[in-house]
């Protein structure tokens, strides 16, 4: 067994190998290494509880340092990697450092797409992403300013009601057709959407940006691609994320998709893993490789990577699951959709939740569910027991999923 495991990337992902390495019974050397100056934190409040104050920073911690000082695990916070020498076994730092080890873990996660046009170096620019990034959008949004939002996937949407519960006004711009086009069914959307307009926020689709605006240094205002020139005092580019992948590129076990894996995390490297955001991944209810961002599966595929460093048989075939709280509604999938699926919805007859099953070959292996929480957690056994349910009884809002078994 290895005696010395180090793992890039103090994220969701690598905070659970390093976790489930100590125990799994690990008594080798565990090494931690996180570019930003914060202890592992958990990222999907600071775009909802932590941007309107219901959460402080402190509650984001997965565990207290002393954790890791209890389990023997040597945690590195501001730590930037330049550099993999797969022959030498050996990690090159910025400042000057070389950390040798006989397993390595790529847990780099993902960054925020930036966007290419003119004016995004102006002040009042945001992106979401880190803890940082969370408490100056916080600051932004207490005065009630003008907000535009470049983006309408999750963390735009999401961003817009914590933005409108704090009083901001409030400007999605999304270039495709309708939200969540390449995450959610078109009924799903248009009832996420109807909410938010609702509560006020305005959407303008199928139209890009050309340029943000400024004056005397500061976003003043946001050009479209249609001509139309919306005021701003912020934007919030939202416009998706890019798997970091510069070390696993340069080492040559990765590319600007994604770092590729098996079902155990490994990488083309025999000694080389990765988990994560960062990943391209064939999972079984998916439609080939592809990288899944969420909790569930860094978390599931951090367990499978630690099972695989501990010599034990255990891939990550978990289904996969997701969820969003925007104002009073929570969205929650179970399962991979693919635009090729079959949809059937069950609403409520009074219109108070809404669930959406894909199918793909006769077979259950998604469900979206907004206020259908029973739906979504019997789906999930569903799926992952690859039932072919009737598709006039999965219609039916009146029928419980767990009698299509």
């Amino acid at each position: 067994m290895s005696k010395r495991i180090v793992i890039v990337g103090a994220g969701q992902a690598g905070f659970q190998v390093a976790a489930s390495l100590r125990q799994g019974g690990f008594d080798g050397r565990i090494i931690l290494l996180g570019k930003e100056p914060h202890p592992p934190y958990e990222r999907p409040p600071l775009s909802k509880a932590y941007l309107t104050g219901e959460q402080a920073a402190e509650r984001l911690h997965f565990r207290p340092l002393a954790f890791f000082a209890e389990r023997d695990i040597t945690l590195e916070t501001g730590a930037m990697i330049t550099g993999v020498d797969r022959a030498a076994h050996r990690l090159h730092l910025a400042d000057g450092r070389v950390l040798a080890y006989d397993r390595l873990v790529l847990a780099t996660g993902a960054g925020a797409r930036r966007l290419d046009v003119p004016g995004t170096d102006l002040a009042g620019i945001h992106h979401l992403r880190t803890l940082a990034d969370a408490r100056t959008l916080a600051a932004a949004l207490r005065d009630g300013p003008r907000l535009v939002i470049v983006g309408a996937g999750y963390i735009g949407l999401e961003v817009a009601a914590a933005a409108r519960a704090m009083g901001a006004r409030v400007t999605i711009i999304e270039a495709l057709d309708r939200a969540l086009r390449r995450t959610a069914s078109a009924a799903i959307a248009d009832t996420l959407v109807a909410r938010h307009i609702a509560a006020g926020v305005a959407f303008r689709f199928g139209t890009g940006v050309s340029a943000i605006l400024g004056r005397n240094g500061r976003v003043a205002g946001v050009a479209l691609a249609d001509g139309a020139e919306l005021a701003a005092d912020h934007v919030l580019i939202a416009a998706g994320a890019a798997p970091e992948t510069a070390l696993a590129e340069a080492a040559g076990i990765g590319n600007p998709a994604g770092i590729p894996v098996d079902a155990w995390g490994r990488t083309s490297d025999p000694d080389i893993f990765a988990a994560g955001d960062c990943t391209l991944y064939a999972h079984p209810l998916g439609c080939g490789p592809a990288r899944i961002e969420s909790v569930q599966n860094a978390v599931d595929q951090a367990k499978a990577v630690a099972a695989a460093l501990l010599g034990r048989d255990a891939p990550y075939l978990a289904v996969p699951w997701f969820w969003s709280d925007q104002y009073e509604h929570k969205l929650q999938i179970a399962g991979l959709i693919h635009p090729d699926d079959k949809t059937i919805a069950r609403r409520d007859p009074d219109g108070g939740g809404l669930a959406v099953a894909h199918l793909r070959a006769g077979r259950l292996v998604a469900l979206e569910a907004i206020d259908r929480p029973r739906d979504y957690v019997q789906a999930r056994k569903l799926i992952a027991a690859g039932v072919q349910p009737d598709p006039d009884r999965l219609a039916d809002p009146a029928v419980a999923l767990k009698d299509l078994a």
